[in-house]
C-alpha cells in the first residue's frame, strides 16, 4: 500500500493549509541543487515533504 503524503511542511513556519503534498524526491533534491534552492533552505532532505505551494516555488519555479 502507498503512503500518502499527509505533512508536514518542511518549510520552517509554513502557513498553508488545507493543500497537498509532495515528497522530496531524488529527482526533485537534485533539481532544488541545480536551482540553488538549498542554499536557501539548506534543511531540505530526501524523503521529507513540501507542501503543494512551497513545491512549486521551490521545486518548479518558473523562469521569467
Amino acid at each position: 500500500m502507498k503512503t500518502k503524503n499527509n505533512g508536514p511542511c518542511s518549510i520552517k513556519n509554513c502557513t498553508y493549509t488545507n493543500t497537498k503534498f509532495r515528497l522530496i524526491t531524488k529527482l526533485a533534491y537534485e533539481k532544488c541543487y541545480e536551482k540553488q534552492m538549498l542554499q536557501i533552505f539548506p534543511y531540505l532532505e530526501v524523503g521529507k515533504q513540501l507542501c503543494y505551494p512551497h513545491y512549486c516555488n521551490i521545486v518548479e519555479p518558473t523562469v521569467l
